[in-house]
């Protein structure tokens, strides 16, 4: 079997080729991925960092650009609904009802005659779902629009109540208060570009930025390099008898 899969100078020599090209291609494809990730967690490693009101007050007067500010967001006038206890900061009410459906089918005897038939089955299916949120928020003493920051307010399941024959509600829910890390700038007195990173701290998002910038180069080149090999592998897998006419000279 060996002896059939003999590998030519010609195809040695364009081989390389494959592999300077695509080394060339990487430096190519590289350069502005690998900006974009540094430049990104340069940016959070470089950040002001901020843990108490004075501080995050001071960085807003006194225009001190990108931040990293660790605290809590806390729900202005939370979301309350009569029939759930607790205060949030967003609620989802899913109204589901259990719907009868038919469903039709065919079989076969294996002789190519077929037979339909119709089978029964019953579902919760949505009928509708409401969202209550509240519009604004307290982070390290000072009041943000929910809306102004770059916060996906996901909720987690709280509980099922009976809305009476054939019909539930679902209830889902976050937490009034959350802490965090909030992501920003400040610029003209203001707080701009804002983003919250619930669950997580200073520390470890600093750390993360670090890993990235030295492990980044090194991922993309591991990836690189095994595409490069998978390459080189099709290409001499296939008979490549436009490079000589007999492949099979030593």
């Amino acid at each position: 079997m060996m002896e059939d899969f003999i590998i030519t100078k010609r195809e040695i020599l364009f081989s390389t080729i494959i592999i300077c090209v695509m080394i060339g291609l990487g430096v190519w494809v590289s350069n502005p991925i690998l900006q974009k990730t540094t430049e990104k967690s340069l940016k959070i490693v470089s950040s002001v960092t901020v843990s108490d009101l004075e501080r995050f007050d001071y960085i807003r007067r006194t225009n001190a650009g990108d931040f990293l500010a660790e605290g809590s967001l806390v729900a202005i006038n939370p979301v309350t609904l009569p029939e759930i206890d607790g205060e949030y900061l967003k609620v989802v009410k899913v109204k589901e009802k259990y719907t009868m459906h038919t469903q039709t089918y065919t079989t076969s005897d294996g002789k190519g005659h077929t037979q339909t038939h119709t089978r029964t089955y019953w579902s919760w299916d949505v009928v509708s779902r409401e969202a209550f949120c509240v519009d604004s928020v307290l982070f390290l003493g000072q009041r943000f629009k929910l809306e102004d920051i770059n916060y996906s307010a996901g909720t987690d399941y709280k509980e099922t109540q009976s809305g009476g024959h054939h019909i539930r509600y679902k209830y889902y829910t976050h937490p009034s208060l959350i802490n965090g890390v909030m992501i920003g700038n400040c610029d003209n007195k203001k707080y701009e570009e804002l983003k919250f990173m619930d669950g997580s701290t200073i520390e470890k998002m600093i750390e993360t930025a670090e890993k990235s910038i030295n492990n980044s180069p090194i991922i993309f080149w591991c990836f690189w390099s095994f595409l490069t090999i998978i390459l080189v592998l099709l290409f001499f897998k296939f008979e490549n008898n436009w490079l000589e006419e007999n492949k099979h000279i030593k």
